[in-house]
């Protein structure tokens, strides 16, 4: 569904940036692109994980990202 699309879109590519310009000392500038990717296909495998009972989505999505970048 392209809104539930736009909606993530909107909260994880602010996340996604942060994330990585925090790591940036470890992360070379060729490998940032392929980085977002993977973290984009992170949350979105793990999404049907996500239980809104225990965190909002923002916090969830932080979580994988960090995993992701780390």
């Amino acid at each position: 569904d392209r809104s539930a699309f736009e909606a993530i879109r909107l909260h994880l590519e602010p996340i996604v940036h942060s994330v990585v310009n925090a790591s940036r000392h470890r992360i070379f500038l060729d490998q940032v692109e392929d980085i977002r990717q993977e973290c984009w296909i992170e949350v979105i495998q793990k999404l049907s994980l996500w239980d809104p009972l225990r965190g909002s989505l923002r916090s969830f999505m932080y979580r994988c990202v960090s995993n992701c970048v780390a």
